[in-house]
Order: structure tokens, then C-alpha cells, then sequence
């Protein structure tokens, strides 16, 4: 039936369904959730970060380390979720990390 003994989910097989195509999207690639850390938008579909994004997402990603209350995917999905949910877990954390790389890069010249 597609469920595991015990369990009230059909999710819990561990199956993956595929996503659905279309002629704009052959790849499927528009139909995927933009949220979680496996799930994100390709990076040619990603748009470019504005200023006030980069601001908040450093911000938020300070007060977030400060409180040290969560682990590091869970963070990550919360800073995610309070930049308004436009933009993935994953993606996030590419953008932070190649924000503080090069501030880094640009501090140690």
C-alpha cells in the first residue's frame, strides 16, 4: 500500500514521486519547493541578492549564532523563513558564505 507498518504516512516509504513537467519547465524544475536544505531553486533560476537582502541576512544570521539555541540546519531554515520565505535554507548559506569569504578576502589584503 505504500506505507510502512506502524506508520500513518505514505511518505515514510522513503519513495520519491517525480515532478511534473511541462513545456516551459521540462526539467521540472519550477515545480519544486523553495524551502528545506535538499530542495532549492537551480542556481540559474536564483535571482541576485539586493543590498537590503544582504543586510538582513547577515543580521539575521549574527542573532541567530549569538543565541546558539539550534543546530546549523535548523538556522538556516529559520533564517530562510524570516527573510520572508523568497529565498531557500540552502541558498542562505551560499550566500553567506560567499559574503563572508570575501569580506574576509577583502580584510586581509
Amino acid at each position: 500500500t505504500g506505507r510502512l507498518s506502524g506508520t500513518g504516512s505514505m511518505w515514510s516509504t522513503g519513495a520519491s514521486l517525480p515532478m511534473p513537467r511541462t513545456m516551459d519547465d521540462p526539467a521540472g524544475d519550477l515545480a519544486r519547493p523553495l524551502c528545506g536544505l535538499g530542495a532549492e531553486r537551480p542556481d540559474h533560476l536564483a535571482a541576485e541578492w539586493s543590498a537590503d537582502e544582504s543586510y538582513k541576512l547577515k543580521r539575521t544570521v549574527k542573532r541567530l549564532m549569538k543565541s546558539g539555541a539550534m543546530e546549523r540546519d535548523a538556522m538556516w531554515l529559520e533564517v530562510a523563513r524570516e527573510l520572508g520565505g523568497n529565498r531557500g535554507a540552502r541558498e542562505c548559506k551560499k550566500q553567506y558564505t560567499r559574503e563572508y569569504k570575501a569580506h574576509k578576502a577583502a580584510t586581509a589584503a
